[in-house]
Parts: C-alpha cells; sequence; structure tokens
C-alpha cells in the first residue's frame, strides 16, 4: 500500500465495494460527463478511481472536458493501439491489487465497439468478488463484446440533439424560399389569382434529407457494367473523405507488391511516393494515401528508413492486420462516419480481398506457419516458432504487444479459447510457460531478450533465421 493509500477514505462496512472508471477515449464516443454521471447513477456513489487514456494534447478541447469531468488524463505512448494496451493492463493490474487486499467492486470500461476489449472484460468478472460493466453509447452493440463483460451499460450522448438540429434547420429554410418564388411565380401566371398547391417536389425539398448510410458490400454487378466492380464505399474507397483507397482491392494489393519489389531503390519516402505515381499502379491522385498504411505496416515508428528486409518478408495475414489495426485507430474516432460498425465490417471485406491478391515472398517458409489451416493442425504439426518470429518483426516488441498480438491473431482465426495457455496447448508446450521462456529455449539464435519483468523487449539477431 502507498504512503497516500492510508490517507484515502476507505469503504464503509455497509458498501466495501469500489468502482474503477477505465476509458479509451481514443474510441469512446460520448461524452465525459455523460460517461460519469451514468457510472455513478449505476453504481449509486462516487467512483474511486477514473482514467481516460489517449495521445493526449494539453491544449485540446478533448482534454479540457475529461478534465473537467474528474478524470485523470494518461497518455499513451505513440503507436497503435497503445492506449489500448496500457488501459487493460492497469485495469487488470488494479483490481488485482484491490482483490489481494480483500477488496471487491465493479469495474467501468468505456469504449465504443473495440471487440479487442473482450478479454478485459472476461478477466475481470473472473476475479472472485468483481464484476466488469461495458458503458458504450453503441447503439448496436456487438454480441461478443455483450457476453464477454457481466453487464452493459448503455448511454447517450446529450451532444447528438444539438448538433444535428443546426443543418436542419438550413435545411428548411432553404426549402421555405424556394417555395416562396415558385408561389410567386404561379400567383402572376393565374388570371384569377387562385393560390396554387404545392408540387410534389417542392414537398420533398421541404423535408430534411436523411444521412447517407455507408453501403453493405456485395457481388452484386452495376448497371450497365459488365465486369464486377468492387462497390463504393464512402471514406474508403472514394475520392473525397477519409482513406481514399482505389476503388479496386486488386489495385491496393498490387500497390503493396510494387512497395515490396521497389522498396531498395529509394532512399526516402518521397522518392518512392513519386516513383509510385510514374508507375501507373493507382492514380496519381491517391499515391500518397495508398502508401500511408502500407508505410506503417512494415515500419514499427511509422518511418521509412525503419523498414527492413525481415519486415518486408512478412506473411500477407499478418500484413493485412496490421494495416487493418492502423487504420481502426486512425478512423474510430472520425465524426464523419456515422455508422461505425458496418464502416468497418465494410474495411473488413475489403481487406479479405486485398490479401486475396497479395503475393507472399516466401511462401513455403512463411504460409504454412501462419495460415488459418496451420492453426487448425494437431499440436504436433503446428511449428509455432515462424509465427512468434513474424509478430516480434511485425511490430510485437516486447512483452505486452506480443501477448495482445497473440490473442488478436487467435481470435481472426476462430480459436475457441484464447490466451497464453491455449496457445501452450497449441504448440505442445506445458500449459503455464510464460512467452519469455518459450522464445529464450526454442528461439535463442533468432531474437535477443533484454529487460526485467513484466515487460521484457525483443530483438531480432542479425543472422538469417527462416
Amino acid at each position: 500500500m502507498g504512503l497516500f493509500d492510508r490517507f484515502r477514505k476507505e469503504p464503509s462496512p455497509e458498501n466495501k465495494q469500489i468502482a474503477l472508471v477505465y476509458v479509451d477515449a481514443e474510441n469512446a464516443r460520448a461524452q465525459p460527463d455523460s460517461i460519469r454521471e451514468s457510472i455513478e447513477t449505476h453504481f449509486g456513489a462516487d467512483a474511486k478511481q477514473m482514467y481516460s487514456y489517449s495521445k493526449w494534447s494539453a491544449k485540446s478541447v478533448e482534454s479540457k472536458k475529461y478534465r473537467n469531468a474528474g478524470f485523470r488524463l494518461v497518455q499513451a505512448d505513440s503507436g497503435d493501439n497503445n492506449a489500448d494496451i496500457m488501459m487493460s493492463l492497469d485495469a487488470y493490474e488494479s483490481v488485482r491489487d484491490f482483490s489481494e487486499r480483500g477488496v471487491t467492486g465493479v469495474v467501468y470500461i468505456s469504449f465504443h465497439g473495440d471487440k479487442g476489449f473482450t478479454h478485459l472484460l472476461e478477466k475481470i468478472k473472473s476475479v472472485p468478488g468483481w464484476t466488469s460493466v461495458w458503458v458504450t453509447s453503441n447503439k448496436a452493440p456487438a454480441k461478443m463484446i455483450v457476453n464477454s463483460a457481466s453487464e452493459v451499460l448503455k448511454i447517450i450522448p446529450p451532444v447528438t440533439a444539438s448538433v444535428l438540429s443546426q443543418p436542419k434547420v438550413k435545411v428548411q429554410k432553404i426549402a421555405k424560399q424556394a417555395g416562396e418564388k415558385k408561389d410567386s411565380k404561379q400567383n402572376k401566371k393565374s388570371a384569377k389569382g387562385k393560390q396554387s398547391k404545392p408540387s410534389a417536389k417542392q414537398a420533398s425539398n421541404s423535408t430534411p434529407q436523411p444521412s447517407k448510410k455507408i453501403p453493405d458490400l456485395s457481388d452484386s454487378k452495376n448497371t450497365g457494367s459488365k465486369t464486377t466492380r468492387h462497390p463504393s464505399v464512402p471514406y474508403l474507397n472514394t475520392a473525397n473523405k477519409g482513406l481514399r483507397l482505389p476503388r479496386e482491392p486488386e489495385d491496393f494489393a498490387q500497390s503493396v507488391n510494387w512497395f515490396i519489389s521497389n522498396y531498395n531503390g529509394f532512399s526516402t519516402y518521397k522518392e518512392c511516393v513519386e516513383s509510385l505515381k510514374e508507375s501507373g499502379v493507382v492514380s496519381k491522385s491517391r499515391t500518397s494515401m495508398v502508401l500511408k498504411p502500407i508505410l506503417r505496416a512494415f515500419s514499427t515508428d511509422g518511418e521509412f528508413k525503419s523498414i527492413t528486409q525481415q519486415a518486408l518478408d512478412m506473411h500477407p495475414d499478418l500484413m493485412v492486420q496490421s494495416m487493418l489495426e492502423d487504420i481502426y485507430s486512425r478512423t474510430g474516432q472520425a465524426e464523419y462516419i456515422e455508422e461505425k460498425e458496418l464502416y468497418r465490417e465494410n474495411v473488413d471485406r475489403y481487406f479479405q480481398k486485398v490479401s486475396q491478391f497479395l503475393s507472399p515472398t516466401k511462401p513455403q517458409k512463411a504460409s504454412p506457419n501462419v495460415s488459418r489451416k496451420a492453426v487448425q493442425k494437431s499440436s504436433l504439426e503446428w511449428d509455432f516458432k515462424p509465427y512468434i518470429l513474424q509478430l516480434i518483426l511485425a511490430g510485437a516488441t516486447d512483452s505486452q504487444k506480443l501477448g495482445m498480438a497473440i490473442i488478436e491473431f487467435q481470435r481472426a482465426n476462430n480459436w475457441s479459447d484464447t490466451g497464453k495457455e491455449a496457445f501452450n496447448i497449441r504448440a505442445g508446450l506445458k500449459k503455464s510457460q510464460s512467452y519469455i521462456s518459450t522464445i529464450r529455449e526454442y528461439l535463442n539464435d533468432s531474437v535477443e531478450v533484454e529487460g526485467t519483468g513484466p515487460k521484457f523487449n525483443f530483438f531480432i539477431r542479425n543472422k538469417d533465421h527462416q
């Protein structure tokens, strides 16, 4: 127990439970005040601790909102999904710490719809005396997340009504003016001075048009087209806002293959962009937008100079997974995307098509170890070593990141169980064996382990580990 813990007010004998609140501010869409008030009403008392995680800017509006609502801001490191990982580790460690001191309670985990938190919700509710509550404003919560939590607390952001009301007034005003103009013309033409009835067109203009929903992807052919084209999805493969990727997934895959084949010919990212423009693989206007997710998939820090040939040899499945994680982290809070769950499904389908067109550079070595078929094999047939190497090359450079990356891979490949024990059983290892022990025992020639627990760092040795 820390020095300041002694002066904190301990729970009364009548209510020994406490409330802990953790908010992924990069993913949550509800306002901080709404989150706090909903939790206090649900729990019946103030929370003992409230934390919010993001890549905070000291002078940003969001920072002020969370501070004013009473949250302690936790600065996430640069990189993809670091806020998620930090929050998950802190939440679970706090629960274990309080549990060892005989304290029970409720943990409120607030995020919009990131399925990566299902494991955290399950782990918390497995601790005796503790329950996990998913706090969300998601109108269509995923069953997978709902089932992983002890309870779901739904909240409605109060800002929505005021934000949406303003454009409606503008549309109605414009429609009214148009109606008055037409009525004036019709009155002049009418010799009898009869009041003209509004036309059907006028009536439709007086009603605000509903916002366009992101279309569901299908393989239907476009009207008048002889060939099947990938559907146009706003903010994904259209030319205006959003990612602005090529219309066809095959064109994106060709850009990836082009980058892998030509990477060594450039010394700077700018040279690479200019060369891709001249190649004609994709339109010049989208070249930079295409290269951004490709660069982040192969670089741990997003810098062109940090890309290695080992990273470029990554299996296509892991490559696509890395791109998806980057895209979700950058578009998860975009205000202009209304149907975020449907948008994510469309992104998944787009990249499923991309994966079909990607060409692994070393299929005989990499593919059997990371494909779905490999996971379905028995523990005696599944060689886990190349798989761990690929994850480290893809950015899982410390023990925390590796653990989360393995869970993400297990979920993506429909494992019935996830986590270290499930991995060890499939690999033919002892159930309780740590990943650190496994790396030191089986991958010592390829991977160097540095640091002390609980966080170890991994470095690929300068040897041909393939």
